[in-house]
């Protein structure tokens, strides 16, 4: 009779306790900066040529050059965009010059904060 308990809550816990297990957790939905709050650490790019995901992949070292900060890629978008990341400890004004950065150059299409836009 005790199994039937510990197997139940087993089955229930297991999705659980295997989706935090050995995964990166997932970030934090960004939301806009308002005076005072931190920066998005993930941004949305777009080269202009289209690449796939293996070729933004490769190109990871010479973006992070590019931007002056370590990138590092979250996931794929539609349209050939992609989300990439900027380090956890980088601050807003690094954010900032960053993006300036890789907007200027000339193989990217844009590099935009991914933030929750709000249309009214």
């Amino acid at each position: 009779m005790t199994r039937l308990p510990i197997l139940m809550l087993a089955t229930l816990l297991a999705p659980a306790l295997t989706a935090c297990v050995g995964h990166e957790s997932p970030a934090a939905p960004p939301v806009p900066v308002a005076a005072g709050q931190a920066a998005a650490t993930q941004f949305m790019l777009k080269f202009r040529d289209g690449r796939d995901e293996q070729a933004v992949r490769a190109a990871l070292p010479d973006l992070g050059q590019a931007a002056g900060l370590m990138l590092t890629y979250v996931r794929p978008m539609s349209g050939q965009a992609h989300v990439l990341r900027f380090p956890f400890d980088a601050t807003n004004a690094q954010i900032e010059q960053a993006l300036h950065r890789l907007r200027a150059h000339p193989a990217i299409d844009y590099a935009e904060p991914d933030r929750r836009v709000k249309i009214q």
